[in-house]
């Protein structure tokens, strides 16, 4: 049985967040998303899993909820499908879990076990790039499914500090199939709006977005901004005991490390190479966690791989990947890149600030306001101003010309006429 806590990484395949997911409610999203904070990626034995619902409901900070309620949870989950669709347009759908079961054990204590589908293995399992990580806590805190969905895909592309994805592919992802939101009007309203302030609220990221591209008149992309904030934690972490779920942690790592123990005396351990790194695609990485340490579930994948391959450039306090410095490069050119890390390293030490989680992104987040910025002032500049004196030639003409008149009319009528006999 798994101890969950709030603190775990759920690790999630790329592919498996493009997909589409037929109508997921927000608590069987929160319910997927401790599934995949319980298993290890590495080892399709974990593809099982059993866990307390007093655990369940401790993490959720919810024990005003019945049985009921997380019996219609759970039996919910087994016709949730998912939808795989090709570019030459065959189609394949699947269902996740074969089986749930809710029990009772021999002290009467409530318990859940989640069945995976055979289909579904190959999304969970074997993968050794292309996925990234966040810790559950996030989607724990979000109270509604658009905001977990929102959060998900944005994350994927933190990394990266930026996203852009048409407007059909986020409905799409995000399951919404009502056809008021087809107007961007009501869908920035209604989930765009909403999504920005509850991610910005309750997660460890912030995003801004803008449009990427129209098709005619009519909106056909969006570009995301994502920012990850630096020593953000967990702001329920006061509703529940944290100090408890980290004991029972460690209690568990310790008895699978003696049990890793006893199996390395029985079979000799054979060490796998390290995975090979793609090239970087605004992804984290994950370390292989040991056998010995972490035999059953993922715990902690941090550092990232990719920092290891990954040479890093310094500039006084501004600091980045080499990969992430030629992707601003190809992008901005780098003149203007090394003008800005110089700008952004005088700025830091001339107001005394403590520094960027993620120089690259926030690099990005400027080019892109000194545009709009400029943008807004060569608007300002083309408008037409009035100028009085743009015709000053012609009314002085005309002003000379009306004196002259005014001065023959004032003669005419100051001559002595030859009948009056003055």
């Amino acid at each position: 049985m798994y101890k969950l806590c709030r603190k775990r990484w759920v690790i999630k395949r790329n592919e498996l967040n493009e997909m589409y997911v037929t109508g997921m409610s927000l608590q069987e999203l929160r319910l997927f998303s401790v599934y995949l904070s319980c298993i290890n990626p590495r080892d399709k034995s974990t593809a099982n899993v059993t866990f307390s619902l007093a655990d369940l409901k401790k993490i959720l900070n919810d024990g005003k909820r019945s049985i009921d309620h997380y019996r219609q949870v759970l039996d919910s989950l087994l016709v949730k499908r998912i939808a795989i669709e090709e570019k030459d347009g065959t189609f394949t759908g699947f269902t996740f879990f074969s089986q749930v079961e809710l029990k009772k054990n021999e002290y009467g204590e409530w318990y859940a076990v989640l069945y995976a589908t055979e289909s579904a293995l190959p999304l969970l399992f074997g993968f050794k790039s292309h996925y990234f990580k966040y810790r559950l806590w996030n989607v724990l805190n979000l109270r509604s499914k658009n905001h977990i969905r929102m959060f998900e895909i944005l994350t994927q592309y933190v990394a990266a500090g930026s996203r852009v994805i048409t407007l059909d592919k986020l409905r799409n992802m995000m399951g919404l199939e009502s056809e008021s939101y087809l107007e961007y009007r009501v869908f920035k309203r209604d989930i765009l709006i909403p999504c920005q302030k509850a991610i910005e609220e309750c997660t460890d990221i912030s995003f801004t977005f803008e449009v990427a591209s129209k098709k005619g008149r009519k909106i056909d992309s969006l570009k995301f901004t994502i920012i990850k904030k630096k020593n953000f934690e967990d702001p329920m972490a006061d509703a529940v005991d944290v100090k408890a779920e980290q004991r029972a942690i460690a209690e568990e790592e310790k008895v699978g490390a003696e049990a890793a123990k006893v199996a390395a005396k029985a079979t000799p351990v054979i060490t796998e190479p390290e995975p090979e790194v793609d090239k970087p695609t605004g992804l984290s990485f994950m370390r292989r966690p040991s056998a010995a340490k972490n035999p059953d579930h993922v715990i902690d994948p941090l550092p990232p791989i990719s920092e290891l391959v990954n040479k890093v450039k310094v500039w006084g306090k501004v600091h980045m990947k080499d990969a992430e410095y030629k992707a601003l490069v190809t992008e901005y050119g780098k003149e203007m890149i090394d003008e800005y890390i110089a700008d952004m390293e005088t700025y830091l030490k001339a107001h005394g600030k403590p520094g960027y989680d993620d120089y690259a992104a926030a690099i990005r987040m400027w080019i892109e306001r000194d545009k709009k910025e400029a943008k807004k002032k060569a608007k300002e500049q083309a408008k037409p101003k009035r100028n009085r004196f743009a015709n000053f030639e012609s009314r002085e003409r005309d002003y000379a010309l009306i004196e002259q008149l005014e001065r023959e009319h004032l003669i005419k009528s100051l001559e002595i006429s030859p009948e009056s006999g003055e």
